[in-house]
């Protein structure tokens, strides 16, 4: 706990400080308690493998699918690199930048986590075309430097709204033109 001392159990809004975990836990994440260490290493790899081969079953391509996947590829992609302050303004992010979008063009979150936008978010966003987009964050001076070099745009906002215009507007400018004839005059 906050004192420094081994507990069994932790109640809502009780402190507690763990040790081994490598990434932000999402709210409502289960924690399970393990003896031995060998345990919770084994423990770990199979949930990662399990977390791999479904997000590889969702990404086949079938004889039945091609079409379907043919025609979305032909939609224009808003690719974007999401980084929140919070967990809560992530999911709440990532809902509204999924309704964003026409028949035309998609955003595409392509990663998003909790935390401020550093070498690896650039690397990532040059790999895949993407923007990042920045809440109530900031940026490490190497990964400015780095998207300086690289051309990557990182856009950072403190209000949500402002964040989704620009979105919006981004995603409209990627639709295609629409033509219309003007008549003039008739000669």
């Amino acid at each position: 706990n906050d004192h420094a001392e081994r507990i069994d159990t932790a109640g809502p809004s009780t402190p507690v400080a763990l040790s081994g975990i490598n990434e932000v836990p999402v709210a409502g994440d289960k924690f399970y308690a393990v003896k031995t260490l060998k345990e919770a290493e084994a423990a770990a790899q199979e949930r990662i493998q399990h977390e791999r081969e479904r997000d590889l079953a969702t990404e086949k391509v079938t004889l039945d699918n091609i079409f379907d996947k043919l025609k979305q590829s032909e939609r224009k992609e808003l690719p974007l690199i999401v980084k929140a302050d919070v967990q809560g303004s992530l999911e709440t992010l990532r809902a509204t930048l999924g309704k964003i979008g026409s028949e035309e063009v998609t955003v595409a979150v392509k990663h998003a986590a909790v935390g401020g936008v550093n070498d690896s978010d650039v690397r990532l966003a040059e790999a895949t075309g993407s923007i990042i987009i920045g809440f109530n964050v900031t940026s490490t001076s190497s990964a400015r430097r780095l998207a300086e070099a690289k051309g990557i745009d990182i856009r950072f906002y403190d209000v949500i709204y402002d964040l989704t215009d620009d979105v919006k507007k981004a995603a409209e400018g990627l639709l295609t033109p629409e033509l219309k004839l003007e008549v003039l005059g008739h000669a």
